[in-house]
Order: C-alpha cells, then sequence, then structure tokens
C-alpha cells in the first residue's frame, strides 16, 4: 500500500497494489475485485472509503481508497500486546 497524491484534485489517497507474483493467479485477481466491489458497496464510520478499482497497462489490479493518518492495526496488536474485548466493542 502506498501514500499517494491525485494532482489535479489535490487529495491524498492510500494506493493498493496486488503483488506482482499473483498478476498470473486468477483467484487471486478475483478475491482483489471481489474485495473491491464488496467494500465499496459498505458505509459506515469505522470502515475505509474505496474511491477506485483498476487494471494499470502493464496488467497489475489496485485499488484507490482513502487515506487515513494514524498506527494500523497490527501496529496497535502489537503495542498493547493484543486486543480487549470492550475496547474493541466500543
Amino acid at each position: 500500500i502506498y501514500l499517494v497524491q491525485h494532482l489535479q484534485l489535490d487529495a491524498t489517497y492510500a494506493l493498493k497494489l496486488l503483488d506482482k507474483n499473483m498478476w498470473s493467479d486468477a483467484t487471486a485477481v478475483k478475491r482483489f475485485k471481489l474485495e473491491a466491489q464488496t467494500v465499496s458497496k459498505l458505509t459506515h464510520p469505522s470502515l475505509i472509503t474505496y474511491r477506485d478499482f483498476g487494471v494499470t497497462n502493464d496488467g497489475q489490479p489496485y485499488l484507490v481508497m482513502d487515506y487515513i493518518q494514524g498506527r494500523t492495526l497490527g501496529q496497535k496488536i502489537k503495542e498493547t500486546r493484543g486486543l480487549f474485548l470492550p475496547n474493541v466493542l466500543e
């Protein structure tokens, strides 16, 4: 996932690329596209918004999503040595 700047909109987004080793795996590409289709239909304050899905000229699938500054879930789990149910539910 890369931090990218849309020059025309002056907006910052996150760009998720399917790993090059997975391009030829039809199942992986289908799963990546299904992720884009599924998440784009969901709206909730705790969910990220997917803005675009496509394939580069080279054939690499990509997703464009809102960029949210902060720690990743993995970082949070590592820092707190796990997630506690009351905090997760909140």
